[in-house]
Formats: structure tokens, C-alpha cells, sequence
């Protein structure tokens, strides 16, 4: 993950500062946050150190101003999940809207097998996952590069079988046709050797951005 376990630490203590309420500036290093550092320090937030928050937890106001980069997966098979919620970004490169689609349709033939891969090391592992992308097709004309992150969420029965997912393309989105994803690298990080916190001690969270001082 991005975050590291000093930023982990001071996003929990600003939180009891502020009534719960994590201002994203205080998550970062002063800058503004990318949409995916945005994404994992709500994740982070959600569950608290060492811990993979449930969907329950997940409120999207707290994710502000990119849920229109954000979609939301559950697992339907290993290696497959659907799409949940999408954000106009993802149902803009695809033209269609995505609910209810398998996640690989996003993708072209040559990357669907290694986002199936994906997949099963962000469920099974589980794992949070950062893809980098191309975004393109012969029709698409210059190709964009893009990144993925996908973090997990566990249902209410405490299985890691939904995921939260950021996607981010450089350039002006709102020109780009219907096109598919290539992967152009992975980056994996296993979550299964942290500490789980008691669920009991957790605290519903949500990240707003801040006002200046």
C-alpha cells in the first residue's frame, strides 16, 4: 500500500481530533492526494491498521470527488467478479453502462488472463493490487496510459469477496471512444501476514477535503 504505517498512525489520530472525520490534506504530505492515494487512504481509514474493512463500512460520500473514478467488484467466481458501481469514467470507456459486467470486459483479449490473475491475489490472497495501463484500440487513435488500484472488502459474512477499485487515465477522458485496457505492469502487496484489529474498536470513518486554514 501506499500509506505507510507512520501516515496509518496519524491518520487514526487526526481522526479522534476532528470528530471521525479524516480531512484528506492530514492523510498526505501537505499536497493534493491522487485519486488512488485518495482511495487507499479511505480504505486504510475504513478499517484501521492491519485491518480489511467490510463493504458495510464503505460510505461514498467519503470518497468525494472521484467517484467518478471509482467502481466497486464482487467476486462471482475465482478469477471473475462483476461490476457493482462504476463511476462515469469506467462506463465512459467502455460506452456502455457496466453494472452488472464481468470486470474483463474492460480489458482486451491479451490482459483479461492476467486480471483474472489479479483477481485471485486481491480475493484470495488477499491483496491490494496497482495496475498500469494503456488505454487504446485501433480506433482509439494514441494510445493513454492509465493505473488501477483494487483493494479488498469483506462482505458481511467476513469473506474478502468485494473489491474497491480507483482508475485513473491521464489525458482528457471525456474524448476517449469506447476502448479496452492493456496491462503494462502489476504491482501486488499481500495482506495476509498483517495483524487483524479487533472489529469491535473500529470506527466508521469518512474523508472529506479540506478547507484551507
Amino acid at each position: 500500500m501506499g500509506s505507510t504505517p507512520q501516515a496509518r498512525t496519524r491518520s487514526r489520530t487526526d481522526a479522534d481530533r476532528h470528530g471521525n472525520v479524516v480531512p484528506l490534506r492530514r492523510l498526505g504530505t501537505g499536497q493534493s492526494l491522487s485519486p488512488i492515494r485518495q482511495a487507499e487512504a479511505y480504505w486504510t481509514a475504513m478499517g484501521g491498521p492491519g485491518a480489511i474493512p467490510r463493504r458495510s463500512d464503505l460510505d461514498p460520500r467519503g470518497l468525494g470527488n472521484i467517484l467518478d473514478q471509482t467502481l466497486l467488484l464482487e467476486r462471482i467466481a475465482p478469477g471473475l467478479a462483476r461490476v457493482r458501481l462504476a463511476g462515469r469514467v469506467l462506463h465512459g470507456l467502455a460506452g456502455m453502462d457496466l453494472r452488472g459486467m464481468p470486470m474483463t470486459a474492460l480489458f482486451d483479449a491479451r490482459s483479461r488472463a492476467g486480471f483474472s490473475d489479479v483477481l485471485r491475489s486481491v480475493f484470495d490472497g488477499p491483496g491490494s493490487a496497482h495496475l498500469s495501463l494503456a488505454v487504446g484500440a485501433a480506433r482509439c487513435g494514441d494510445r493513454q496510459s492509465a493505473g488501477m488500484a483494487l483493494l479488498p472488502l469483506r462482505d458481511n459474512a467476513g469473506a474478502v469477496s468485494r473489491a474497491l477499485g480507483v482508475l485513473v487515465v491521464d489525458g482528457d477522458r471525456d474524448a476517449l471512444p469506447p476502448c479496452r485496457l492493456t496491462i503494462t505492469g502489476t504491482q501486488i502487496t499481500d495482506l495476509a501476514a498483517r495483524p487483524e484489529v479487533d472489529p469491535s474498536r473500529r470506527r466508521s470513518l469518512r474523508l472529506v477535503a479540506a478547507r484551507p486554514d
